[in-house]
């Protein structure tokens, strides 16, 4: 994984954190706010929220994988 120059800043998104997204599609953007202490909003266009979407799919599979190793706890 490739990081940020500078430091990069960890956020803790707990159960419960909302996370909502508004399409906005004269400007063709999509903002995701994810309503955590600090509260974020990423603003994108569509070719990087699906990169987003690819990524948190590989995330979610990889949990998957885990579970099943574990005997589904």
């Amino acid at each position: 994984m490739a990081l940020p120059v500078g430091k990069p800043k960890r956020l803790l998104v707990v159960d419960r954190t909302g996370i909502e997204a508004q399409v906005w599609p004269d400007f063709n953007t999509v903002d995701v706010l994810i309503d955590c202490a600090t509260p974020i909003v990423y603003t994108m266009a569509r070719r990087n929220l699906l990169r987003l979407n690819e990524t948190i799919a590989a995330a979610v599979a990889g949990f998957e994988r885990f579970d099943e190793r574990e005997g589904g706890r």
